[in-house]
């Protein structure tokens, strides 16, 4: 039986030869918003997915592919944040934590009161990374008077 590693490798070498295909970027656009949305919880396949996505539409394209494989990851991460910032301004955030009971936990507490404390600056550490989703808790810039 083959290793789990052992069958990605032979799922991302058949995936290659699409590479070309007009629907592989808009797959990756897919995976990107999966990744982003899920905030990086399933890495260890949607992030090696998206992985070999990114690879495979970056190389097979020639030079084009250069530009087309980050513009995907872009455009997922962008559209996933959108889906976020409309989930904050209808309340969407306060029913998914009451129905998967998070409500009141004390992680969403101590969430809270450390989103008063300064920035920890980590521009560092996304700068080596793809695009990923950041979640403030607490009031937004939208909301001036929340923030004061």
């Amino acid at each position: 039986m083959p290793s789990y590693k052992e069958e990605v490798v032979e799922w991302a070498i058949s995936a290659s030869r699409y590479g070309v295909k007009w629907w592989m970027p808009i797959l990756l656009i897919g995976v990107s918003m999966l990744n982003t949305l899920t905030g990086g919880v399933f890495i260890w396949c949607v992030g090696i997915v998206q992985a070999v996505l990114f690879t495979v539409v970056g190389m097979s394209n020639g030079k084009v592919g250069v530009i087309v494989a980050p513009l995907c990851l872009t455009a997922g991460a962008s559209i996933a944040a959108i889906m976020y910032i409309q989930v904050m301004k209808t309340s969407g955030a306060d029913a998914l934590l009451e129905r998967t009971g998070a409500k009141d936990s004390k992680f969403l507490a101590q969430a809270q009161e450390t989103r008063s404390a300064p920035p920890r600056g980590d521009a560092p550490l996304a700068a080596g990374q793809a695009p990923n989703a950041s979640l403030q808790v607490g009031p937004g810039i939208d909301d001036p008077q929340k923030a004061s």
